[in-house]
């Protein structure tokens, strides 16, 4: 598996996160020249690549304690578009897949090695409603994901008809029903997610000698999910909102970086240790390579 090494990984996606605070921080931006209309198509060249970094913070409020668990991922993910009749076909390949795992009794272990099989494959239409045609597979430690776990969405958020102004907001409803089989940890889950999300588009953003769209993004998210661990199963219910902000490029047809972060509260029933409040924050940034000149 062709890999970045993580120094030079961290730091572009440090580069990112960088350029995405400057953009929320500096205001409400300015108003376009004209009205923009946004929608999905086969971008030149017909290929994207996008880098992300993900950090789940999930607390346990136990009766002996507070425990929190953290886990980060980086990872690549190699696009390529085609036409379709339904819009556009997108066929993509995990690149790079690493993370840790962190908690004060187990200390920071890296994951176990999650060499990847297999493609994502989707149809899309120009508005971004997507239809999962097959998801790729972890055979070194026994992982596969339902094609309902739809972990290209935060790329391709929806889009409104029409010509947008600044001010302009949309709403729309995501339900997905993910579901996961793990051999390695005789593990098995299903839980089914609504998201329903605003955006608005607040204007352009200019950085590094560059135009995007600054579209901000706030949300609230509902979790139901059951995992059986080895026999034991454990029953969860979460709560919360999300937020963040998206960088259109005009050019490319496509979002250009990304962070959205959300805050969960809720319960965890487990077995014999009862049930417990949980806690989970989590934060994603993203960013599309860009097309050297």
């Amino acid at each position: 598996m062709k890999r970045r090494t993580p120094a030079t990984r961290r730091s572009t996606l440090l580069a990112a996160s960088a350029m995405l605070a400057a953009a929320g921080s500096a205001g409400p931006g300015s108003p376009s020249a004209a009205g923009q209309t946004l929608r999905y198509g086969v971008p030149s060249p017909p290929t994207a690549t996008y880098h992300t970094a993900d950090t789940i913070v999930s607390t346990a409020s136990m009766p002996t304690g507070e425990m929190a668990t953290t886990v980060s991922t980086l990872s690549t993910l190699v696009l390529d578009f085609a036409q379709d009749p339904v819009g556009l076909r997108v066929t993509g390949t995990l690149a790079n897949l690493e993370g840790t795992m962190s908690n004060p009794m187990m200390g920071s272990t890296p994951l176990p090695d999650l060499d990847v099989a297999g493609v994502f494959e989707f149809v899309m239409d120009h508005r971004g409603k997507v239809e999962i045609i097959s998801m790729p597979e972890f055979p070194a430690v026994g992982m596969q994901m339902s094609p309902q776990s739809n972990m290209v969405q935060p790329l391709f958020p929806a889009l409104p008809d029409g010509n947008l102004e600044p001010g302009t907001t949309w709403v729309d409803t995501t339900e997905v029903f993910p579901g996961m089989q793990f051999d390695a940890l005789e593990a098995a889950m299903d839980a089914s997610s609504t998201t329903v999300t605003s955006y608005t588009l607040v204007g352009d953003t200019v950085f590094d000698g560059r135009t995007f769209l600054h579209i901000a993004v706030a949300g609230e998210v509902a979790i139901e999910g059951t995992m059986d661990l080895g026999g034991m199963e454990m029953v969860q219910s979460m709560a919360g909102t999300s937020r963040g902000l998206l960088l259109w490029d005009t050019e490319r047809g496509l979002v250009a970086f990304g962070h959205i972060s959300q805050e969960m509260q809720g319960t965890t029933e487990m077995g014999v240790m009862g049930t417990f409040g949980t806690t989970v924050t989590m934060s994603s940034h993203f960013r599309l390579d860009r097309l050297e000149n």
